[in-house]
């Protein structure tokens, strides 16, 4: 939505008010997931090999696989 469709008041007002609720979002979700208040598997953790992350890494930088030419 643009300051032409909600005015600059509100417009500004919602700029402001979007990344605190967001991070008022995550920090919430994490205090809720480190206490284990949502079961036992709700949140499945994988860990990757310093490889792999490198890797990782690489793909999101260039866009592709680094390794095809």
């Amino acid at each position: 939505m643009s300051v032409a469709t909600l005015g600059w008041e509100l417009a500004v007002w919602r700029l402001g008010a979007t990344p605190v609720l967001s991070l008022s979002a995550g920090v919430i979700t994490h205090f809720i997931v480190g206490r284990g208040w949502l079961g036992g598997q709700f949140v499945m953790y994988h860990q990757l090999e310093t490889e792999q992350l490198l890797l990782l890494g690489l793909i999101v930088l260039f866009g592709n696989d680094p390794l095809i030419a």
